[in-house]
């Protein structure tokens, strides 16, 4: 394999790395997640799987994946961005990891969040600091608290 991961990184036995991976320093990437061909992941970001990332998205520093995200290919995702395994201010860890997805060409701004269940279709580009709460399912340019399409 092809790969460079930083120092001090914790990834899990259970996890597939792609080639031409790139993963920052301080990483942790957890549960069976899938990294997929030329991705970058920033340093200090945790990957808290089981996760799919695919081809060619660019994740940078501070960011946390929740379980169950599909990232789609070619998408940046910006630093600090959350997204988050419920959308309740205290979740039930008992409950079934949903499955969300963020698509592909996405551009995910720094420090937004985006909850369990709101899924972002292919070309969104979200700016820094929104809040996703709900699907979004048509391509454009989404903004604020609660996330919405400006263009």
């Amino acid at each position: 394999m092809n790969y460079t991961i930083g120092k001090y990184c914790i990834i899990e036995d259970d996890t597939l790395i792609g080639e031409n991976v790139i993963i920052g320093d301080y990483v942790k990437v957890m549960n069976g997640s899938i990294i997929g061909d030329d991705v970058i992941i920033g340093d200090y970001s945790r990957i808290t799987g089981p996760c799919k990332i695919l081809k060619g998205a660019n994740i940078r520093a501070r960011t946390t994946i929740a379980p169950g995200f599909v990232i789609g290919k070619n998408t940046f995702i910006g630093g600090s961005v959350t997204t988050t395994r419920s959308n309740k201010i205290k979740p039930d860890s008992s409950q079934p990891i949903k499955h969300s997805l963020i698509g592909n060409n996405c551009k995910i701004g720094s420090n937004v969040t985006i909850v369990s269940g709101a899924d972002i279709c292919d070309d969104v580009e979200i700016g820094a600091g929104a809040v996703v709460i709900k699907p979004i399912t048509e391509p454009g340019l989404y903004v604020g608290n609660p996330a919405r399409k400006i263009r």
